[in-house]
């Protein structure tokens, strides 16, 4: 897996914090977790992260989390921090990724729709699903294809 340490963008640059290893048996693949940071600063305003690889629980959860600390949120930091993973997933020779969000998170259906994501639709979890027991029932589900 190629791994980039630091991303920089205009308004915000991601630096690397952790990285994970694959668990077949739960069915994770990798994770990258970043800091967004802004720059020229240390001040670290959230965190995004890249799931390197497709399977079910990619299609549920998502390749992509983000999230902006709410005092810096408003400021296009989510939609930046997206823009700028996607170069992971192209370094990974990865043409399709999911973001999923909650059916009631508005403000990250709009980072989905600003990055040019495709909506799939709104579906409910399988059963079984473990982001059922975070209270989950029904994600929107969004595609974003790399070229």
């Amino acid at each position: 897996m190629k791994v980039k340490n630091s991303i920089k963008g205009e308004k915000i640059n991601l630096i690397l914090r952790e990285q994970l290893e694959a668990n077949p048996q739960k069915g994770y693949v990798p994770k990258l977790i970043y800091n967004i940071v802004l720059p020229d600063t240390d001040i670290t305003i959230g965190e995004c992260d890249a799931r390197i690889g497709n399977n079910e629980n990619t299609y549920w959860g998502g390749n992509i989390g983000y999230a902006v600390h709410e005092d810096y949120r408003g400021n296009g930091y989510a939609v930046e921090a997206v823009k700028l993973l996607l170069s992971v997933f192209k370094d990974n020779n990865i043409k399709e990724v999911y973001i999923t969000n909650d059916v009631s998170n508005l403000a990250s259906r709009r980072v989905c729709e600003k990055v040019g994501a495709k909506f799939l639709g709104a579906k409910d979890l399988p059963i079984n699903h473990e982001m059922r027991k975070d209270g989950k029932n029904r994600v929107n589900i969004f595609l974003v294809k790399i070229n």
